[in-house]
């Protein structure tokens, strides 16, 4: 994915090639800089199993687990709700539910990028599977084979 800068001087281009692992490809016709992340090259996913792993080792800490299982399950009841007394506004906070609490897991807790911004419907469809490993209790030997599956 290339994104396009057009920068003042030499030296904010010369900051974020250094501190924020960008590549530069060629200028524009308006004197715009085409640059690449080399950094955080996303992987293509070709299922979501494949991409479940990912998703988990972006997961690790357990307290943000933990608030993403609280948004997960406010999601749910909020739904339920929504469909048992035909109220529009349950529907209407359940991004902010989901959203809320993972975002904070992530900005906060995690310190990472939230899978959502790259993957959006396999990391919807993750966070129900992991919603449903944690409630098993299957979510720590999930964790460590994602982990493990990766230093391979």
């Amino acid at each position: 994915m290339y994104c396009k800068a057009k920068f003042k001087n030499q030296y904010s281009k010369y900051f974020l090639q250094k501190k924020c692992e960008l590549r530069f490809d060629n200028e524009d016709k308006l004197g715009y800089l085409r640059y690449k992340s080399t950094a955080m090259a996303e992987k293509e996913y070709k299922s979501f199993w494949a991409f479940y792993p990912y998703y988990l080792r972006e997961h690790s800490d357990p307290f943000n687990r933990t608030l993403h299982f609280i948004g997960t399950g406010l999601v749910i009841t909020s739904f339920l709700a929504g469909i048992v007394t035909m109220k529009w506004y349950f529907f209407a906070i359940i991004p902010v539910l989901g959203y809320g609490f993972a975002w904070v897991g992530h900005f906060f807790v995690e310190k990472n990028r939230p899978a959502t911004f790259t993957y959006p419907l396999w990391s919807l469809g993750s966070d129900f599977v992991m919603f449903w490993h944690i409630l098993t209790g299957q979510i720590q030997k999930k964790v460590d084979d994602a982990h493990q599956a990766a230093s391979k």
